[in-house]
């Protein structure tokens, strides 16, 4: 894929997903590529409801992919539960939303990138 096209394919993802974050009480903190760090302030039963409701439109963004001859996504979704801070981080030129605690902070490395 060229770079246009990494960027169409990630946003329509994104464009279909994203509403079962917000309407389970979540709210996006960020993107991190085609993946997303939210947090859901009422608890973690409204993450699980998102996660099972991104899942079942994921099948349903598989299905318009199959019939156009693409193949088909397989999305991970991780639940971490504990006490965290929304804030904001950067400098006087780039400031941005983050969410920091013991939880958050490891999340990196569950994704196999490096802290």
């Amino acid at each position: 894929m060229t770079p246009q096209d990494n960027f169409n394919f990630v946003n329509a993802y994104l464009k279909r997903v994203s509403p079962e974050i917000r309407s389970h009480y979540g709210i996006i903190i960020k993107f991190l590529g085609d993946g997303m760090m939210a947090v859901f302030p009422e608890g973690a039963d409204d993450a699980v409801l998102a996660g099972v409701a991104k899942q079942k439109r994921v099948h349903e963004y598989n299905e318009e992919r199959l019939e156009k001859g693409y193949l088909p996504l397989q999305v991970g979704i991780g639940i971490h539960v504990g006490h965290m801070m929304l804030g904001m981080v950067g400098e006087e030129n780039r400031m941005q939303g983050d969410a920091f605690s013991d939880a958050a902070t490891n999340l990196p490395s569950f994704h196999g990138s490096p802290t």
